[in-house]
């Protein structure tokens, strides 16, 4: 494999973490309107900003029950996690393409 692939995913791999953190920072500032939660967005990696939100304001609101949040709130939530989902496949598919022997 040559470097300039190698670059070129990694490349990828990166502007896509990237905005991913960028939306989950700018749906939490919306929502709570704190620098607080808006850093956390910006510096926890991988989902664990969504989890960490999800664990302490989220679940506590709506007593544990999604169903029970408002039609706009679910449907941002069903979209942060299905981006989150899509975010991992790709994550997976591209450290098990460069795992794989050759």
């Amino acid at each position: 494999m040559s470097d300039w692939s190698i670059y070129t995913i990694m490349t990828g791999l990166l502007v896509l973490t990237a905005a991913f953190q960028i939306y989950v920072s700018v749906v939490l500032y919306r929502l709570e309107r704190s620098a607080i939660w808006t850093l956390i967005g910006l510096l926890l990696p991988f989902g664990l900003n969504v989890l960490l939100y999800q664990a302490v304001k989220l679940e506590p609101a709506a007593r544990y029950d999604l169903g029970e949040l408002p039609a706009d709130r679910r449907k941002l939530w069903r979209r942060t996690h299905l981006l989150l989902l899509l975010q991992y496949m790709i994550l997976f598919g591209v450290v098990g393409w460069f795992l794989s022997p050759a």
